[in-house]
C-alpha cells in the first residue's frame, strides 16, 4: 500500500522551517558561522560556529482517521544546536557560556517555528512548538578532535503532527 504523504509529513519541510528559523534567530551570534548539517561548511580557522540540525522523529503515536480521508500521528522533533569554541582563540573564559544563553535564549519552552511548504509552494503548514529541553550540556570532545576544542550541545523536544492519505 502506498500512501500520499500532504505537506505536514514531509521531513524537508520541518528540516528547512528549523534551518530558516535557526539562520534567522542565531546569524547575529554566529555571523557567517553556522553549519547546517548536510551542507558544505568548513570550520577551519574559526574560533566558534554552532552547527544546527534536527533529531527525529524521536516518538510517533499511532495514527487515526482526522476526517473522511485523512489519518494523522503525533511526532516529537528534536531541533538540536551545537556550540563549538576554540579556546586558544577566545577573549574570555566564558564564551562558550554566553553562546549557551545565546542559543537557549531562542529555543526556550514555548517557542513557536513556522513551517512552511518547502517541499512545494511555500505556503504555511503549521508551527512546531518547543515543549522542553531535553539536552543541555557540554560535550566532550571527540577522541580524534582537537585538544582546543570544547563543544555545547542544546537540544528541545516539539510536538508535530503530520497527515497523510492511506
Amino acid at each position: 500500500m502506498t500512501v500520499t504523504l500532504l505537506p505536514s509529513a514531509k521531513r524537508r519541510n520541518i528540516e528547512a522551517s528549523w534551518f530558516v528559523y535557526a539562520d534567522a534567530q542565531l546569524a547575529a551570534t554566529f555571523p557567517g558561522a553556522i553549519d547546517f548539517r548536510g551542507s558544505p561548511f568548513d570550520e577551519a580557522g574559526k574560533a566558534e560556529w554552532c552547527e544546527v540540525w534536527l533529531v527525529g522523529p524521536a516518538a510517533t503515536h499511532v495514527g487515526r482517521y482526522v476526517n473522511p480521508t485523512d489519518r494523522a500521528q503525533s511526532v516529537v522533533y528534536m531541533p538540536q544546536a551545537n556550540i563549538f569554541v576554540r579556546p586558544s582563540l577566545q577573549t574570555s573564559t566564558y564564551r562558550l557560556a554566553d553562546l549557551r544563553d545565546a542559543v537557549a535564549a531562542t529555543m526556550k519552552d514555548g517557542v513557536v517555528i513556522p513551517v512552511l511548504n518547502y517541499a512545494g509552494d511555500s505556503s504555511a503548514v503549521g508551527s512546531l512548538i518547543v515543549r522542553r529541553t531535553n539536552l543541555d550540556q557540554e560535550i566532550p570532545a571527540p577522541g580524534n578532535a582537537p585538544e582546543d576544542l570544547r563543544m555545547h550541545a542544546y537540544s528541545v523536544d516539539c510536538d508535530w503532527i503530520e497527515l497523510y492519505q492511506p
